[in-house]
């Protein structure tokens, strides 16, 4: 009677330690794929600003004086006033390798390949992007 108990015992310890590792198995997965892809928006470019930022005016009167939002494909988000916003920036700040000082810093522009922190980054990288475009409309005529 004592060693059906004691064999008992010993598979209930099992069965929870078996449980205990799955649910710590897909949490550490689920936590890792989100470090990785923390993104719902599926945007190739994404311009992150802050509503009362002077910088960020800088290039939104740039993005308006030429046109770019019908010429350049790209999302943009308000970090101020929304918290997702906000850590969907930090998490691609971090992951580009901006120093702790300046997570957080806006305007930033995340794209596939390369982040940008700054107005005149940010400006220099939507020109480059309208002449390629220019260059490209010029080509296929």
């Amino acid at each position: 009677m004592k060693k059906g108990i004691i064999y008992a015992l010993y598979a209930l310890i099992i069965l929870v330690a078996l449980v205990g590792a799955i649910m710590g198995w897909n949490h550490y997965r689920l936590d890792k794929a989100q470090k990785v892809s923390p993104s719902v928006d599926n945007a190739n470019i994404i311009l992150f600003y802050g509503s009362t930022c002077p910088h960020c005016k800088v290039v939104e009167d740039y993005l308006a004086n030429n046109d770019v939002k019908n010429k350049v494909s790209f999302s943009e988000k308000e970090v101020y006033g929304s918290q997702a916003n906000a850590k969907l920036m930090m998490d691609r700040q971090t992951a580009c390798g901006i120093g702790k000082e300046s997570i957080g810093a806006v305007p930033f522009l995340w794209t596939k390949d390369k982040c940008y922190l700054g107005q005149e980054e940010i400006i220099q990288f939507f020109k480059d992007q309208l002449s390629g475009s220019a260059e490209s409309a010029s080509s296929s005529q």
